[in-house]
């Protein structure tokens, strides 16, 4: 299975996708659970799921999607 990431970087995915992405691995918690962004669920962290490195997830969360755009837009091949 590829990451949002490797989807994203070879135009396979927009960048709306990653809320997509972010749903899926919030419904893998346990039913009742509260979980945060910094919280793993079956021992995957949403970065990781998502394919992102720490630096690109802290500038999804500090600048929205368009940041993080831009940042994966200069690793396109």
């Amino acid at each position: 299975m590829m990451t949002f990431k490797e989807q994203y970087l070879v135009g396979k995915v927009g960048i709306e996708y990653l809320d997509t992405c972010a749903m899926e691995w919030h419904a893998g918690k346990e039913r009742g659970d509260f979980i945060t962004y910094h919280d793993a669920i079956n021992g995957v962290f949403l970065w990781d799921y998502l394919g992102l490195t720490r630096a690109e997830f802290d500038i999804l969360l500090k600048g929205g999607l368009s940041l993080l755009k831009k940042e994966l837009d200069r690793q396109r091949g």
